[in-house]
């Protein structure tokens, strides 16, 4: 995930849930910035966008977009940022799923933190088996 990674543009997501996760999650997208062109949070599963917003603007963080409902921005984001690589850090195996059904890329937080070195919080952040199922079932299966 740091600047020594694969080479070429890159747009990184970051999901509300692998967010809560860091210790300094505002740090982490300024310096996500340095290897990423686009650097953005995204909704667990199906959240309203102002809500992710109103969760973004609490912690401080200046991403270059905010996004809600998980699988349909994960397709605009990717059909509206021509990047090399589209990447979603998520903390769910559901997360990883819609991510490879549209053509992206996953890395767990834990993985993620390690490879940026940003630290996590001791906290499991919130309870992840409550995530809305609006993503019309995407699985490894459907395509991409």
């Amino acid at each position: 995930m740091s600047a020594g990674g694969t080479a070429g543009p890159m747009t990184l997501l970051l999901t509300v849930s692998a967010v809560r996760r860091l210790d300094e999650p505002a740090a982490a997208v300024a310096e996500a910035r340095a290897w990423s062109e686009h650097v953005g949070v995204v909704a667990d599963g199906g959240e309203p966008v102002a809500d992710v917003r109103q969760f973004v603007d609490g912690i401080e963080a200046d991403p270059d977009l905010v996004a809600g409902q998980l699988s349909g921005s994960l397709a605009d984001v990717r059909q509206r940022l021509r990047t090399d690589r589209h990447v979603l850090v998520g903390t769910t195996e559901r997360q990883q799923a819609v991510a490879a059904a549209l053509g992206w890329g996953f890395q767990h937080v834990e993985a993620a933190a390690d490879a940026a070195e940003w630290s996590l919080s001791e906290a499991d952040g919130p309870d992840d088996s409550n995530e809305t199922d609006a993503d019309g079932g995407a699985g490894p299966d459907s395509g991409c």
